[in-house]
């Protein structure tokens, strides 16, 4: 019988996206680097059930090549070492709804207890408001990019913040808090 750490493979890492459900990454070191600094902490293989498995291979720079035979919960997505997670992500969006998961273009904080979620079109002002509620004391959620389960639960990605230059008009205060 084999030893239970032999079954891992240790070239697999998990991104937990529910309790059960997962987004494995095969063969991917840059990649692991990339998504955790948006999904949050990577975790070796622990048998979590996989909503998509990318294969990160040598075939590709970038991009990702999609089974669509296969499309659904556990489907694989090939890339390439550079490919971006904004390249991924909306692959993976696509899916979350198979796992009760929605993706929604917000931004969200917490004000005395309650969330806000934000949404709007693109230039419609949601990292702004996000900002001006940082600044009043609120607490970040996230910006661009939500998720949310069938338990009203929120889940936001860490995605590097873009402060655009007009905000510093709007918001002048934040010359002082931001450094450009």
């Amino acid at each position: 019988m084999m030893d239970h750490d032999d079954t891992i493979d240790s070239n697999v890492w998990e991104f937990p996206i529910t309790d059960t459900a997962c987004l494995q990454v095969a063969y991917g070191n840059g990649l692991v680097n990339r998504l955790a600094r948006v999904l949050g902490p990577a975790r070796k293989q622990a048998g979590g059930d996989p909503i998509c498995v990318i294969d990160v291979g040598e075939c590709l720079r970038q991009g990702v090549i999609v089974d669509f035979e296969n499309f659904g919960p556990g489907c694989r997505l090939s890339c390439g070492q550079e490919t971006s997670v904004l390249e991924l992500l909306p692959w993976i969006n696509l899916l979350l709804p198979a796992i009760q998961i929605v993706s929604m273009h917000a931004s969200a904080f917490t004000w005395k207890g309650e969330g806000v979620v934000v949404t709007g079109n693109a230039g419609s002002g949601k990292t702004g408001a996000l900002l001006a509620a940082i600044h009043q004391g609120a607490g970040a959620v996230g910006d661009e990019c939500l998720w949310l389960d069938r338990n009203a639960r929120l889940r936001g990605l860490l995605n590097e913040m873009e402060i655009r230059a007009d905000y510093f008009r709007e918001l002048p205060h934040l010359r002082t808090e931001v450094s450009v």
